[in-house]
């Protein structure tokens, strides 16, 4: 659920007939002296200005988001400035020219009683206004996280079924278990939209790798790099923004690719890939001759790639896919040291 401050603030202009209420209610039960109407409409218009604005700057103060606590501060800094620069006019000069008066025309001016009032008046719409502001939060709050749960067990249904459709291919749903508990764990603690996306976007590439078993399956290579976006924000989740480098052109090739011919190298990473500081996985796309060159580098430990359980045949059917369909592509491997690189590589000018 998203929260628009423009909105609430529209619903915050009713503030005025709360004030109007407060108002004529202290007038005819807490006063002596009947306060002239005109003084309460102005007062209650007056009070609804400044607890709209102050509404604002609170509910900046309480956003998580550092950027929009600054913002919440200078606002507040504001609404101070423009009282401590307009109150004395307002009240003595502007009004009376309208015929509201605020002051008793036979008492004695008092500045330091003046301001007194004055900041007693703000401080009360202050109050009103963040205590509404920290309970407006506190229930949206409340409501996300409902709407969260219901969404995450809806995703996860969705995974764990795609999942045992899988785990007789070769795509390995295991390779992204990190993930689902991760996802799963920050919704629970954080309850940030982007985690219930990462979900959404889990069963997707999950759905995808279903349809990729099919060797004669083809892609656009726009349908193909949307799932490539999609790996690198699953395993950015795990590894980290820095833990995966994707550069590519700034136009995509056009054309089909049999499907799964990018998932598959960037699955096998993910996999296989010890990622520190100095070793992100690295996915690049460029031209290449008269075509394209896709390529996945990654780090690994022997030891770690030993230990995982596979029955090494991603290559192989990577090429099946290739030779089934005579497409021009041809695949290259190779290892340097603790460093694996698989390229697809193209023949054709943007077309297959």
């Amino acid at each position: 659920m998203k929260i628009n401050l423009y909105y609430i603030t529209l619903w915050n202009l009713l503030s005025f007939f709360v004030f109007l209420g407060l108002l004529v209610g202290i007038n005819i039960f807490l006063t002596n002296e009947n306060i002239p109407f005109n003084q309460i409409i102005t007062a209650s218009i007056l009070f609804c200005i400044v607890y709209v604005m102050l509404f604002a700057s609170s509910w900046k103060l309480l956003s998580p988001a550092r950027k929009d606590r600054v913002v919440g501060i200078v606002w507040a800094l504001l609404v101070l400035a423009l009282v401590a620069c307009y109150a004395y006019p307002l009240i003595y000069d502007w009004l009376p020219r309208l015929g509201v008066y605020f002051h008793r025309v036979d008492t004695e001016f008092d500045v330091l009683e003046f301001w007194e009032r004055i900041m007693w008046a703000m401080a009360f719409v202050w109050l009103l206004s963040a205590g509404a502001a920290t309970t407006y939060r506190y229930i949206a709050s409340r409501i996300q996280l409902r709407q969260a749960a219901a969404k995450r067990d809806i995703y996860r249904i969705r995974i764990e079924r795609l999942q045992a459709q899988l785990e007789t291919r070769h795509f390995s749903p295991h390779t992204i278990e990190n993930v689902v508990a991760i996802t799963m764990g920050r919704l629970t603690t954080e309850n940030k939209e982007e985690y219930l996306d990462t979900l959404m976007v889990l069963a997707e590439i999950l759905h995808y790798a279903l349809r990729m078993q099919d060797e004669r399956e083809t892609a656009s290579f726009a349908e193909e790099w949307r799932q490539v976006e999609n790996l690198v924000m699953l395993g950015r989740v795990c590894f980290g923004d820095e833990g995966i480098v994707l550069h590519r052109p700034e136009k995509l090739p056009e054309g089909r690719l049999p499907m799964g011919i990018f998932v598959m190298p960037m699955e096998n990473a993910l996999k296989y890939a010890t990622v520190a500081r100095d070793k992100a996985i690295v996915i690049d796309l460029q031209r290449h001759v008269a075509g394209w060159r896709f390529t996945v580098t990654n780090s690994f430990r022997e030891t770690k790639r030993q230990g995982i359980w596979s029955n090494r045949t991603g290559f192989t059917l990577l090429q099946q896919k290739i030779e089934g369909g005579n497409w021009p592509l041809a695949i290259e491997r190779q290892e340097r040291g603790d460093t694996f690189v698989v390229s697809i590589v193209s023949n054709l000018d943007n077309e297959i």
